[in-house]
């Protein structure tokens, strides 16, 4: 098969890899915490990203790479639901707001990993918060209060996640629950599922009993990832 010559910022990409090399180039050298100006990522989403074509959105060119901590200190939805690496934000017009968005538009999830990940989300209201006194269980580890993850350790996340997928229906599911990115005062599917739907109750409940513990976030991926 042919490989597919992607055209972005006046150059020409023969392959999808050749791009991607050349995108992992500009993260790498991106600012964090900051604006920038990027005229590759702005031709990408303007061009490859399906949502915003569909909904006549465009990237204006400047863009955040925004670190968890930075996130946090401003209070934004994303460091509560997904404590994770760093996340692209761009401005959108005529929308007028900042949204995050991928810079690999080609990467789309199934709507299976979308609801999970906005299982997830939702289940970080059923979680308490680390207080200054608490630490990380992991032996001789010094990291206390925010620095701390709650990691689910029987059942696991994922165990909690699969019998909750179980009550979302085939409808829910192909249509990412009704999800609209560009719907003013949303900012995830999470925000497109309510509080009281089926899956949700169960987390809830799946959170009343369930073991777990506080780790920092180095122990806790080394738990959940190896």
């Amino acid at each position: 098969m042919t490989p597919i010559a992607y055209t972005v910022a006046g150059r020409t990409f023969p392959t999808q890899a050749s791009l991607e090399t050349e995108i992992k180039f500009h993260l790498a050298h991106a600012l964090r915490d900051t604006v920038f100006i990027d005229a590759l990522f702005r031709d990408i989403v303007n061009t490859y990203h399906p949502e915003v074509v569909a909904a006549g959105q465009r990237s204006d060119g400047r863009f955040e790479y925004l670190t968890w901590h930075e996130r946090a200190r401003r209070g934004m939805q994303t460091a509560r639901d997904y404590r994770g690496g760093g996340v692209i934000m761009t401005y959108f017009e005529p929308l007028g707001e900042w949204r995050d968005v991928t810079v690999y538009p080609w990467r789309r999830p199934k709507p299976k990993q979308d609801i999970i990940r906005a299982l997830r989300a939702k289940a970080a209201a059923f979680v308490p918060s680390p207080g200054p006194r608490d630490c990380c269980a992991h032996s001789g580890c010094l990291v206390r209060g925010a620095g701390l993850t709650y990691h689910h350790v029987s059942p696991t996340f994922a165990e909690m996640a699969e019998s909750a997928f179980l009550l979302v229906s085939q409808q829910e599911h192909a249509a990412r629950f009704g999800y609209d990115k560009f719907a003013k005062g949303t900012f995830s599917i999470a925000d497109f599922i309510s509080n009281d739907h089926p899956a949700v109750l169960y987390l809830e409940a799946a959170h009343r009993h369930n073991d777990w513990q506080w780790l920092c976030t180095e122990h806790h991926r080394a738990v959940t990832h190896g």
